[in-house]
């Protein structure tokens, strides 16, 4: 077992990284390292007197070799990772794992999982347990994941163009490297850094979250006019991007909203493909963490019927649609 860290200072405050190498231990002694590593975060973070004033992010690779789909609670008493996944949130720890056989991880923790980031997978029964185990997923994308290109890499976030300046120079060397990028945006930071970050970037996906100015403000408490104006710039410097909608009931599904939008960016030549994206209340925790109001909170999710309903008003003007 070795070990690395590194401490980074960002904007006057640090943030430290370590790196604990189990690649050459036996998996149980690694199992074991491990739970008891995480056991030890967490309880930190359960002792703060500022409920999750520090934040930690475990991130686990190779994770079929310590979250097992098992019963394996002797040494703790209880799955430590299952106990992070259903409550670490509220004190600022986040899990991520990384795996090649996700069908060998304890089931309680995948169904706490809000975000997944799919590579290629083959085997056959992997393949049928994403189908499963990832909401809303379509099959179009079951299959594509199966024959995904080497070489592509995603920066999400947050908002990544938030450090636009910084990742200049990463992205100019992924691309020197034939690297396929792809920038995940909500378009609402407009400076001559990001200009440049579109210029390297193979495919932005732009995130609306709603077309009205009034209704967006109310819903993001933020303009909507420098995200339009991203949607501008790529189709004038004929940018190909993917438009992303964020279907929230009661702000964003009102048919006016949604034909407004078709008839202003409808004959955009650069859109190659609309998603509509569910609401979710995955993200409830992150307000919580923060001591912030979550406005959302009598939100439901939706029903297929306002998907269905949606998906057929975006088709009404976009070639390419479909419900993520």
């Amino acid at each position: 077992m070795n070990g690395k860290s590194i401490v980074v200072i960002k904007n006057g405050r640090k943030y430290q990284i370590v790196n604990i190498n189990l690649s050459d231990i036996d998996d149980d002694f690694a199992k074991s390292i491990t739970k008891v590593f995480s056991r030890i975060i967490f309880d930190y973070a359960k002792g703060l007197n500022v409920r999750a004033s520090i934040p930690f992010h475990i991130i686990v690779e190779e994770a079929h070799r310590y979250i097992q789909n098992d019963n394996d609670r002797f040494l703790l008493g209880y799955n430590i990772f299952e106990r992070i996944a259903k409550e670490g949130r509220k004190y600022g720890v986040i899990l991520g794992i990384i795996t090649q056989r996700p069908v060998e991880l304890s089931d309680t923790v995948i169904s706490q999982c809000s975000n997944f980031l799919i590579f290629r997978i083959n085997h056959p029964v992997d393949v049928e347990y994403i189908r499963k185990m990832v909401p809303n997923i379509s099959d179009e994308i079951v299959e594509k994941q199966k024959n995904f290109p080497d070489g592509g890499i995603t920066f999400s976030g947050g908002e990544p163009t938030l450090q636009a300046k910084e990742l200049i120079p990463l992205f100019e060397s992924l691309r020197e490297a034939g690297i396929h990028i792809c920038l995940d945006t909500n378009g609402g930071v407009w400076n001559e850094y990001v200009e440049k970050l579109l210029t390297l970037t193979d495919l932005p996906l732009l995130d609306i979250k709603q077309f009205n100015t009034e209704k967006h403000r109310a819903l993001t408490e933020r303009s909507n006019e420098p995200t339009l104006k991203m949607a501008a710039w790529l189709e004038e410097h004929n940018r190909p991007f993917w438009m992303r909608y964020v279907l929230v009931p009661g702000y964003s599904d009102a048919e006016e909203d949604i034909r407004a939008l078709g008839e202003a960016l409808g004959g955009y030549k650069c859109i190659e493909r609309v998603e509509i994206l569910p609401y979710h209340r995955l993200g409830v925790h992150k307000y919580e963490a923060m001591g912030l109001e979550y406005k959302l909170a009598d939100v439901k999710e939706n029903t297929h019927e306002q998907l269905e309903r949606a998906e057929a008003l975006f088709k009404e003007y976009f070639d390419n649609v479909i419900v993520n």
